[in-house]
């Protein structure tokens, strides 16, 4: 089999079960374990999957502000309540530092607090900002990961370090009692350097993610302040963070 005729058949399969591991694609294939590699290589280049340890998962496109489906109304809704939660913590006047996760987008889309100082890495968040005429935005430099819309390098943390704001606000794609996860290395060594960049650091956690392990491991709890999640993630959680002096806030109950 070629491998475009294989990367359908991956691709298939992930719609179906929406994960595949390394092992089961060389069962299914009858291939290599580099040649595995290398054809999740393909497809993550290609925006198809997000690779994960052991294999990848399929990719969830970030949802406009406007949604049309019950299924995407639903995460809208999520997302809304946390970046509603979040705006709660904000006054006037705060200096922010706003990553690119699409939960801290939908905060951007509700921020409408005067005197708002505003930094970020992110193309999307200042493409957003820019029609506020409420928050101040500055833009941190270095060099753009085409994919992410993000900036990251080196130019990039020297910029951070001379920064400091009142707020740090994330989101993740993973978060478990080691700490939160995210897509790739870059992305997780400047959110690492940006929670020490605040006064607190804010969290906005989705259902979907708890328990979840992410690509990257980026932050370990120690560092974040408060954490917003949809919905009450349990006894565990609320012990967990407790051991952490982690403040709780749950969206659901805020609304």
């Amino acid at each position: 089999m070629y491998q475009d005729e294989r990367l359908l058949e991956i691709k298939a399969y992930l719609k179906k079960h929406k994960r595949i591991s390394i092992n089961q694609m060389i069962d299914l294939f009858g291939i290599s374990r580099d040649t595995a590699r290398r054809d999740l290589v393909r497809l993550e280049d290609d925006d198809e999957i997000i690779r994960t340890r052991g294999g990848a998962k399929l990719v969830v496109p970030p949802l406009p502000p406007t949604v049309v489906d019950s299924q995407e109304q639903f995460q809208s809704l999520e997302l809304r309540a946390l970046a509603k939660s979040a705006l709660s913590l904000i006054k006037s006047g705060d200096r922010l530092l706003l990553d690119r996760s699409i939960t801290v987008q939908y905060l951007s889309h509700l921020l409408e607090i005067d005197d708002v100082l505003v930094l970020t890495n992110s193309i999307e968040q200042v493409n957003i900002l820019s029609k506020n005429s409420h928050a101040n935005v500055r833009l941190l430099g270095g060099l753009l990961d085409k994919r992410g819309k993000f900036l990251f390098g080196a130019s990039l943390i020297e910029e951070l370090n001379t920064s400091y704001v009142d707020d740090v606000i994330i989101g993740a794609t993973g978060f478990t009692s080691a700490g939160l996860y995210h897509s790739s290395e870059e992305e997780a060594f400047v959110l690492k350097r940006m929670t020490e960049c605040g006064d607190q650091v804010i969290v906005l956690v989705e259902d979907s993610i708890i328990g979840h392990k992410g690509y990257c491991r980026s932050i370990d709890l120690d560092v974040i302040d408060i954490v917003i999640f949809h919905n009450d993630p349990g006894k565990r959680y609320h012990e967990l963070l407790k051991e952490h002096d982690i403040q709780i806030v749950i969206a659901n109950a805020n609304r």
